[in-house]
C-alpha cells in the first residue's frame, strides 16, 4: 500500500502538498443556501462569487488480491465569498449591520468579502462535511466539482 501511495504522489506530485493533501481550486459550481439569514435580509437582496479550496486525500484499503476501495476524504473547505446588497430596501438597524461588514458602498450597493474555512466556527456552530457524493466518475477521473454550502444546515457537500 506504501508504494502504491508513494506512485501516486509522484504521478500527482505538482497538485499535493507537503502533507499528502490534494487541493482542488473551484470557483463554478459553488451554491450557497442561507448566506442571507448572516445579514438578516431576503435572498433575492443578494449576491455573490466564490473562489474555495478543498483540501482531500485519499484513503486507499488494500488486499492481497488488489484494491478494496480508494476512497476521497476531504478535510477542509476554505476560500472567500464576495458578497453584494441592494441597499436602496434594508432597514436602517440592517443598513447599519451590513455596512459595518462591507468594504464597499455606492449609491446602490454594498460590498464585502466573507473568509471561509469549514475548520472554523459559525456562529458558535461546527460545520458538517458530508463528501458521500464525491466518488471516481464513470471515466475514472477523481476530482471534486461542486460546493453546496447551507448556512441554515451548517452542511457542506462536496460531489
Amino acid at each position: 500500500m506504501k508504494s502504491l501511495n508513494n506512485t501516486i504522489r509522484k504521478i500527482i506530485k505538482e497538485t499535493i502538498d507537503t502533507a499528502g493533501n490534494f487541493e482542488t481550486k473551484i470557483t463554478k459550481g459553488v451554491y450557497i443556501r442561507g448566506l442571507e439569514k448572516f445579514f438578516d435580509i431576503e435572498k433575492s437582496d443578494l449576491d455573490y462569487d466564490c473562489d474555495f479550496s478543498i483540501l482531500w486525500s485519499l484513503d486507499i484499503e488494500s488486499r492481497s488480491w488488489g484494491l478494496k476501495s480508494i476512497i476521497p476524504n476531504v478535510s477542509s473547505i476554505r476560500g472567500t465569498i464576495k458578497w453584494r446588497v441592494i441597499k436602496d430596501l434594508l432597514e436602517k438597524e440592517v443598513y447599519d449591520f451590513i455596512k459595518s461588514k462591507s468594504n464597499y458602498e455606492d449609491e446602490d450597493y454594498l460590498e464585502g468579502e466573507m473568509e471561509f474555512n469549514s475548520l472554523n466556527k459559525f456562529e458558535g456552530k461546527e460545520w458538517i462535511i458530508l463528501d458521500e457524493d464525491f466518488k471516481i466518475k464513470d471515466s475514472g477521473e477523481l476530482f471534486p466539482s461542486e460546493i453546496d454550502i447551507d448556512f441554515y444546515k451548517m452542511e457542506i457537500t462536496i460531489s
